[in-house]
């Protein structure tokens, strides 16, 4: 029981000081930038409360990609939340695993949205561009490393 209590306190006390920050942020600092930037922004900061906001963001098509972008992403609340009560899980792999996941939803968010709202036939091409672009460095990373998983260092 008091292993539960402990784990719900953690979690709801960085629900909590995120949702102080995002306050904070709104009131000083973020009515200054575009709404868009400010609901991405803060859906990295907390995910509900991005999603939430999407609302205020006119374009369907970029509501879409935002969406997907902050939804892979999950927020930093969220990872916080996780990396406190998983205590085998580092924070590093887990947010570059994160970061890496919600890069990779931007250009397949792009072609999907594409096909769901017509008229963005431009993005769909830049979309697929970057995606093959993305899986070819994702594979020529893999390629370059040894087998301890280190990155292999050629010395000239």
């Amino acid at each position: 029981m008091q292993n539960t209590l402990k784990a719900m306190s953690t979690v709801c006390g960085w629900v909590i000081l995120f949702r102080v920050v995002i306050t904070f942020l709104n009131r000083w600092i973020l009515w200054m930038i575009p709404a868009e930037f400010d609901v991405i922004f803060s859906g990295l900061l907390e995910l509900s409360n991005g999603c939430i906001a999407l609302n205020t963001i006119e374009n369907i098509y970029f509501r879409y990609i935002a969406a997907s972008f902050m939804l892979s992403f999950g927020g930093l609340c969220v990872g916080m939340q996780t990396v406190s009560v998983c205590h085998n899980i580092s924070s590093k792999i887990y947010f570059l695993g994160k970061t890496l996941q919600s890069l990779i939803s931007i250009p397949l968010s792009m072609i999907v949205g594409a096909i769901l709202f017509p008229g963005n036939d431009l993005s769909a091409i830049i979309g697929g561009i970057l995606f093959v672009v993305m899986l070819s460095g994702l594979v020529l990373l893999k390629n370059s490393k040894n087998y301890s998983g280190k990155l292999a260092i050629n010395h000239v």
